[in-house]
């Protein structure tokens, strides 16, 4: 068996009903989160890292792990990359974190 170059896979066709199953799926979970928690998702869909959540949201280094590690939990899931890959389907994101602390 031959194998092609990597430019030659297809990525897998979803269907705009399955993705908006997903979404509404990734929604319901981050509502399980709490404030904070959905805080720390937010800007690790963002991209920061645990320094500059900390410095962002005023908490030490060793707070947002622990917040990370129990939204981790409360998600289901193992990496944070999987966490950024739901919270990216809820629509989370691009400094959503302070629309939150706005109406909180």
């Amino acid at each position: 068996m031959t194998m092609g170059k990597l430019g030659d896979i297809a990525p897998p066709v979803i269907s705009d009903d399955e993705q908006a199953v997903r979404a509404a799926s990734a929604r319901r979970l981050v509502k399980m989160l709490s404030p904070r928690q959905w805080q720390v998702l937010s800007l690790l869909v963002d991209g920061c890292s645990g320094k500059e959540m900390a410095h962002e949201l005023g908490l030490s280094r060793r707070t947002i792990e622990i917040h990370r590690s129990k939204l981790l939990g409360k998600l289901g899931v193992r990496s944070s990359l999987e966490a950024v890959g739901i919270g990216a389907l809820a629509g989370l994101g691009s400094c959503q974190y302070l629309s939150y602390v706005r109406r909180g």
